[in-house]
């Protein structure tokens, strides 16, 4: 049994090419859009995951979204196919609308899991041994096209894309992306590309990707990448007050968090502070008498276009007496 994302993958490529045997590629292929349409609604957007609350839940969304009876049929007959087959080759344990209420068994979770595009041999065999450590599993495809297909049927937490000599190429691949089929519209993109063509690339950072970072220094720029862009991934989204006294101590500035962790946040701000200021701020929780108080440093500018706010990621140093602990409780809320 091969149920790795790899593998459900391949399943849903193997069950397409069935069903348009059977139906012809239009027909098979408006089937399948429906299929997707109801992975969207999906509390995970992800399909191996689902229970048959979830599954049913997200048909009802779709019926009140206007869907008709018919397509409901369609889609239920073309939905227990999909999910009949991937057990018959071994990509998923059990087929969620078949199980018996309380038979669900033990609940896969949602992978992390990278997507690696168009990047060569030797660079995609370096990127899976600097991800292994983060348990990040890779999937790769030679080119964009394939890739597109993959992001309608998998949220993954990277988008690791070779810069292409277009730019307008880039620009529409990062667009589709991002586009309202997709289940990466939030996930970080990052864009390799080799020192002669890393300015080029950075002008799509804001604009679709994330990050660029260099090829030729991969081992050391990589990691990091995709650490600090994973904790952001890991924050709550959380509306807090938040008081900023500078680092020189003679100005205050009132700003709104928009996540948090316990190791930092992000506020939505217009000051233009530089990487590596440092600051102190004060975090007023609900229902509680005393602010957070906390050092932080700017870790960098947030990406207009690919993040929710235009402001500062900010990363905590250190906390005053018990702040951190009453933090942490209230996250674990």
């Amino acid at each position: 049994m091969d149920c790795s994302l790899e593998g459900q993958l391949a399943a849903v490529d193997q069950f397409r090419n069935v069903l348009r045997q059977q139906l012809g590629r239009d027909n098979a292929d408006s089937r399948l859009a429906l299929v997707r349409d109801l992975i969207l609604k999906l509390p995970h957007r992800y399909f191996a995951a689902a229970t048959r609350e979830e599954i049913q839940a997200a048909g009802r969304r779709m019926i009140a979204d206007g869907r008709s009876s018919q397509d409901m049929r369609v889609l239920q007959e073309t939905l227990v196919g999909m999910l009949d087959f991937a057990v018959r080759a071994g990509a998923l344990a059990r087929n969620p609308l078949r199980s018996p209420n309380g038979a669900e068994g033990e609940r896969p979770t949602v992978p992390r899991a990278a997507l690696v595009v168009g990047v060569e041999p030797d660079y995609l065999a370096a990127i899976a041994s600097l991800l292994a450590p983060l348990e990040l599993e890779v999937v790769s495809t030679a080119s964009t096209m394939p890739a597109l297909d993959r992001v309608r049927w998998f949220p993954f937490a990277f988008v690791l894309s070779r810069f292409q000599s277009s730019s307008d190429q880039t620009a529409e691949f990062l667009a589709a992306l991002r586009g309202w089929d997709s289940l990466c519209g939030e996930c970080s993109v990052i864009l390799l590309a080799p020192d002669s063509a890393l300015e080029h690339a950075r002008r799509h950072v804001g604009h679709g990707a994330t990050r660029a970072i260099s090829l030729e220094r991969l081992e050391r720029e990589l990691p990091p990448a995709i650490a600090e862009l994973g904790a952001v991934r890991d924050r709550s989204r959380v509306r807090l007050t938040v008081r900023a006294t500078l680092a020189d101590g003679r100005r205050t500035e009132l700003w709104q968090s928009e996540d948090l962790s316990v190791s930092g946040m992000l506020v939505r701000t217009r000051s233009a502070l530089a990487p590596g200021a440092e600051l102190d701020l004060s975090l007023q929780l609900p229902n509680e008498p005393r602010p957070v108080v906390v050092r932080a440093e700017v870790a960098r500018h947030t990406q207009v276009g690919s993040e929710r706010a235009a402001g500062l990621g900010l990363r905590f140093l250190s906390f005053r007496d018990d702040g951190q602990r009453r933090l942490e409780l209230f996250l674990s809320k």
